[in-house]
């Protein structure tokens, strides 16, 4: 074999190896993303999933809110302002999805949530961040966070469009809280 062939191998090879690579990587992405799954056959049982995954979601935002409210370095009074918007906002939501849950499921939603652990991943790593490196992680996870919580929403209303019936919206049942 020439060099040139062998340089053109590799570069073949490692061009392979990224494709297979960026491959596994989005399918796994994918899977982690989503928290619809083949066990969700009822528009019931997505809404019981939506909120089994939409609590430890919304308790993640609380609790690292009030990481950034307890923050003693922290300076950016918008932030922080913000973080009491969400923890207001957020609580009265888990509030609210633990009483629509027990009512329409007859049941208390564990809260430990280990039962919920199949669908949701937390997304925010703010251990042990003071300051401005807190701020920061804070804002980003944030960002991804929310952008999680709207995908997870669409997935619900496509799950019931895919069904073609379901709770009617417009009912009254559905309050959505703005802070």
């Amino acid at each position: 074999y020439t060099i040139a062939y062998m340089k053109k191998r590799s570069i073949l090879i490692i061009l392979a190896i990224l494709v297979i690579a960026v491959i596994v990587f989005l399918i796994s992405s994918r899977k982690t993303q989503h928290f619809m799954d083949a066990s969700i056959t009822t528009p019931d049982s997505a809404i019981k999933t939506f909120i089994e995954v939409m609590v430890p979601h919304h308790q993640e935002a609380v609790r690292t809110s009030e990481q950034v409210l307890a923050d003693k370095t922290s300076e950016n009074f918008d932030l922080r302002l913000v973080s009491g918007r969400i923890v207001d906002a957020q609580t009265f939501e888990i509030i609210q999805m633990l009483s629509w849950y027990e009512e329409w499921f007859k049941v208390d939603f564990d809260l430990s949530g280990i039962s919920h652990t199949k669908h949701y991943m937390p997304m925010m790593n703010t251990a042990g961040l003071t300051g401005v490196e807190l701020e920061k992680a804070y804002a980003k996870g944030m960002i991804k966070h929310h952008e999680m919580g709207v995908e997870m929403a669409k997935e619900l209303l496509a799950a019931f469009d895919a069904f073609d019936e379901g709770r009617d919206i417009d009912s009254g049942d559905l309050v959505i809280h703005e802070s």
